[in-house]
């Protein structure tokens, strides 16, 4: 019998979350995880050298598939972590609707 696992996006606080025992790890035979570069990169730069080890353990047991981002901010993401978008199409998608929801509050 084949099972349709489901998909899951990681923010890094739901490695924060594992580590601080508040959620499970997520059963690999139910879900297929995925991260963006972007959270390995925030676990890097965490300043607790031991709670960033700790992090990276768990990072590392869930090994995430990666999934590449489709646009960046300048300063914040590498190169590495993106994919090229010559016409800017994505970041302004995502502009226009956090100016929407500003408006909104």
């Amino acid at each position: 019998m084949i099972i349709n696992k489901i998909r899951i996006l990681f923010d890094t606080n739901v490695f924060n979350e594992i580590l601080d025992n508040k959620i499970p790890l997520p059963d690999s035979d139910k879900y297929i995880c995925y991260a963006t570069p972007l959270q390995l990169m925030e676990i890097i730069r965490t300043q607790d050298v031991s709670r960033k080890n700790n992090l990276l353990s768990v990072y590392n047991e869930i090994a995430p598939k990666i999934y590449e981002l489709k646009s960046m901010v300048w300063g914040i993401n590498e190169w590495e972590s993106i994919t090229w978008d010559e016409n800017g199409r994505y970041y302004s998608i995502l502009k226009e609707k956090l100016d929407q929801e500003r408006k909104k509050n």
